[in-house]
């Protein structure tokens, strides 16, 4: 069986979909920052929230307020 990861890989086993992701995720991002003008990080941007990997990196929580 497959790995199921949502990485979007590299060289020959690159991910088709990446560029719609990327730019799925700017519309989603730029809509949300837009439509909450007052939204901003509750946390210190030192502590950025990211679980480190061998490999990839995930975030694991953005605590934001509003």
């Amino acid at each position: 069986m497959p790995p199921r990861h949502l990485a979007f890989g590299g060289g020959p086993h690159q991910c088709l979909g990446q560029h719609l992701a990327r730019i799925e995720l700017h519309i989603a991002f730029h809509s949300l920052l837009t439509r909450f003008r007052h939204l901003h990080l509750d946390t210190d941007p030192a502590k950025d929230g990211f679980q480190p990997g061998t490999v990839l990196q995930r975030m694991t929580e953005l605590p934001v307020r509003w």
